[in-house]
C-alpha cells in the first residue's frame, strides 16, 4: 500500500534527477515535471492522439531530439480551455529527460492514480516553492474546509455549477473546493481562476490541470479591473484576498462597489465588494478578512458593515488565531455569506465559531477543522448550536450586532458570552483546603462524641488518627477531576509535566518543559513554579526525593505510583494542618 512517505520519497528522487545542473528555475521545473507527471498517469492528454507510450517509445529508439522536439510541439501547447498563460521553454537537457521519462515510468506503474495525483502534485509544489519569496500558499487545511462549509450550502441546482476565485493565487482554494464539489457528483459547468501575478497564475495552471475539467480557466488579470458582463455569474465564490494598502487599489468606482465607505482601508474591501458582485441570487461566498475590517469603529469601517448587512445575508464568522498565515502576525476570520433575492427575509442571527487553540497545531491538526464542519453541518440543517457550553461556538442576534456599531469580531460577543474563567490563587487554595481541615476536624469530634454516648463501652479515642487526619480515601482520577477543574492552564500544565516524568525533576526543569508548550505570553516564572509545586506537595501529589531538591509523583512504594490512574490506587484527600500551615 502506497504511504506518505512513499509519495514525498518518490517526489524527492525525481526532483534531483530534474535539477542535476542545479541551475534551472525550480517553477520552470515544478511545471514541466507536472507536465510529465501528469502524461504519465493519464496517458495522453483529452484530445490529443499522442500519448505516453509515443514518448517511450522515442526514448527506448534512443531518438531524443525528436522526443524533445514533439513534446514541445504537442505538449507544450496544452493548456486549460481559456487560459492565455504559455507554458515556458523545455528546461531540461537530453540525459534529463530520459532519466525523467524512465524513473516515472518504473516508479507510477505501481500507484493508483486517484492516490497519487494530488499527493504527488503537493510534494513537487512545496519542493519547489520552499526557497521562493513572496510564495505563501492558502494552509491546506483551511483551504479544504472553506471548501467544505461552502459546499454545505445547497445551490439552486446541482448540475451546470459556475464556480470562482477572483485572487487564486497558486489556486489552492479552487482546487479544494473542485475537489469537494466533485466528491459530491456535482457538476461544474464553468470555473474560473484570476491571478494578477503571472508567476502564481502559472501555477495554479499546473494545479487545476490535475483535476481535469474540462473548463478550468486560469486567467492572469486583475479581477478588480472585470467588466460588469461577470455580475451575478456564480453560484460559489471563494476567496483568500491579498491585504495589501490602497495604493494598489483600482481608484475609480466600479460596478461592483457598494459605495464609498471603505475608501480608507485596504484592497479587501474590493475583493468583499467584487466576491459578492459576482454571485448569482442564491450564490453562496466564502471569504478570508483581517479582523481590523471586522472590529474597527472608524466612520467608513461602520458604514461598510452596515451596508453589507442590509444587502447581504451574513450566516457565519470563524475566528482564526494571530499568526495562522506564515509570515504575518494578522488576525483574519472567515465570512460566510449569501446573495439574497430581492425582498428575501433575511436571517435573524450570526453563527459565530472561535478557534482557540495556537495557530501551530490548527494548521496541523485536522480534528480540530472537523469539528468545525459538524457543527456547521448541524446548524444549517438543524438550526441548533450543539458546542454553545463549550465556548467555541455560539449565535449573536443580528439586532445586537446593529446595536454594537455592527462589529462583527468574535471577541466582543464571546467576551459577554462567556466571562474568562478566573483561576483561584495557589496561597488562597492552601487557605481554604486549611480552613476545611479545620472544619472537618470539628465535625469528627462531634461525631466521635456522638459516637461515645451511643456506645459507652468504647473507652478511648483513637486520637492519633484524629490528628494525623481530617478526610477520607479517595480515587486519584476523581480527586484529580476536581482539582483540575480550580487549576489554571499554567498549573494543570506544569502538573502534568510531574506526571509524566520518567524520573524525578527539580522545580526548574519542570517549568521548563511545560513552558515549551505555554508559550511566551503564558511563560511561568521560577517563582511561579515553586508555588504551584508547593501547593501539588501539599495536596499529596508529589514528594520529594532524600535530598529534597527533586519531586515525583507521590508513590506507595517502590513499584507503584499513585499517578497510574487507571490502576485502582487512593490518595489521602487532606494532609494535617501542621503541615499546610508549613506551606
Amino acid at each position: 500500500m502506497i504511504t506518505e512517505k512513499d509519495i514525498h520519497r518518490l517526489a524527492e528522487e525525481l526532483w534531483r534527477i530534474a535539477n542535476r545542473s542545479g541551475l534551472a528555475d525550480p517553477i520552470i521545473v515544478f511545471e514541466h515535471l507536472s507536465y510529465l507527471i501528469f502524461l504519465r498517469l493519464h496517458q495522453s492528454f483529452e484530445g490529443d492522439d499522442y500519448s505516453w507510450y509515443d514518448l517511450m517509445e522515442l526514448i527506448r529508439s534512443e531518438e531524443y531530439q525528436l522526443a524533445i522536439d514533439e513534446y514541445q510541439e504537442k505538449w507544450l501547447r496544452f493548456t486549460p480551455n481559456g487560459s492565455n498563460i504559455p507554458p515556458s521553454q523545455f528546461p531540461f537537457d537530453i540525459k534529463t529527460l530520459q532519466q525523467l521519462v524512465m524513473f516515472l515510468n518504473a516508479a507510477l506503474d505501481w500507484v493508483p492514480d486517484n492516490t497519487l495525483t494530488e499527493a504527488f502534485y503537493d510534494a513537487l509544489l512545496n519542493r519547489a516553492i520552499g526557497n521562493k519569496h513572496g510564495i505563501v500558499p492558502t494552509p491546506h487545511l483551511l483551504a479544504s474546509t472553506m471548501a467544505k462549509l461552502l459546499a454545505e450550502f445547497n445551490p439552486i441546482q446541482h448540475s451546470r455549477l459556475n464556480v470562482c476565485d477572483p485572487a487564486c493565487g497558486i489556486g489552492s482554494l479552487l482546487a479544494s473546493l473542485w475537489n469537494e464539489l466533485h466528491t459530491r457528483e456535482f457538476e461544474i459547468a464553468r470555473l474560473d481562476g484570476f491571478e494578477v501575478m503571472s508567476l502564481f497564475a502559472r501555477i495554479a495552471q499546473i494545479n487545476m490541470l490535475f483535476r481535469q475539467g474540462s473548463h478550468n480557466w486560469i486567467h492572469n488579470e486583475d479581477s478588480l479591473a472585470l467588466p460588469s458582463e461577470y455580475r451575478g455569474r456564480y453560484d460559489y465564490v471563494i476567496c483568500n484576498p491579498p491585504f495589501t494598502k490602497k495604493s494598489d487599489w483600482v481608484t475609480e468606482p466600479m460596478w461592483y462597489s457598494m459605495g464609498e465607505y471603505a475608501k480608507r482601508g485596504t484592497r479587501s474591501y474590493q475583493f468583499i465588494e467584487l466576491s459578492l458582485a459576482l454571485l448569482k441570487i442564491g450564490g453562496h461566498c466564502a471569504i478570508v478578512v483581517p479582523e481590523g475590517l471586522l472590529s474597527s469603529t472608524q466612520r467608513y469601517d461602520v458604514e461598510f458593515r452596515m451596508h453589507l448587512l442590509e444587502r447581504y445575508q451574513l450566516n457565519s464568522v470563524v475566528s482564526l488565531p494571530s499568526g495562522f498565515f506564515p509570515g504575518t502576525a494578522m488576525k483574519t476570520s472567515i465570512l460566510l455569506l449569501t446573495r439574497p433575492s430581492d425582498g428575501a427575509i433575511l436571517a435573524k442571527e450570526v453563527l459565530y465559531y472561535d478557534f482557540e487553540q495556537k495557530a501551530i497545531r490548527l494548521r496541523t491538526d485536522e480534528e480540530l477543522w472537523d469539528k468545525l464542519v459538524t457543527l456547521w453541518r448541524t446548524y444549517l440543517y438543524s438550526g441548533t448550536v450543539p458546542d454553545i457550553e463549550g465556548g467555541h461556538a455560539w449565535t449573536v442576534s443580528l439586532e445586537k450586532i446593529i446595536q454594537n456599531e455592527c462589529q462583527l469580531g468574535a471577541t466582543l460577543y464571546k467576551q459577554s458570552l462567556f466571562p474568562p474563567k478566573k483561576h483561584i490563587d495557589p496561597s488562597r487554595l492552601l487557605y481554604e483546603i486549611f480552613e476545611l481541615e479545620k472544619q472537618l476536624h470539628n465535625e469528627m469530634e462531634d461525631l466521635y462524641e456522638l459516637h461515645h454516648k451511643i456506645r459507652p463501652d468504647v473507652n478511648d479515642r483513637d486520637t492519633d488518627a484524629l490528628e494525623g487526619t481530617a478526610g477520607a480515601e479517595a480515587e486519584l482520577s476523581s480527586v484529580l477531576q476536581v482539582l483540575r477543574e480550580h487549576f489554571s492552564r499554567q498549573q494543570n500544565l506544569l502538573l502534568d509535566v510531574y506526571m509524566e516524568s520518567e524520573k524525578p525533576l527539580a522545580i526548574h526543569e519542570a517549568a521548563k518543559r511545560a513552558n515549551r508548550m505555554l508559550g511566551e505570553e503564558m511563560k511561568l516564572g521560577v517563582q511561579e513554579a515553586n508555588q504551584m509545586t508547593e501547593l501539588f506537595d501539599a495536596l499529596g501529589l508529589l514528594e520529594s526525593t532524600s535530598s529534597g531538591v527533586m519531586l515525583y509523583p507521590k508513590q506507595f512504594d517502590e513499584d507503584e505510583r499513585i499517578i497510574q490512574t487507571h490502576k485502582p490506587v487512593t490518595i489521602l484527600l487532606w494532609k494535617k494542618a501542621e503541615r499546610l500551615k508549613r506551606s
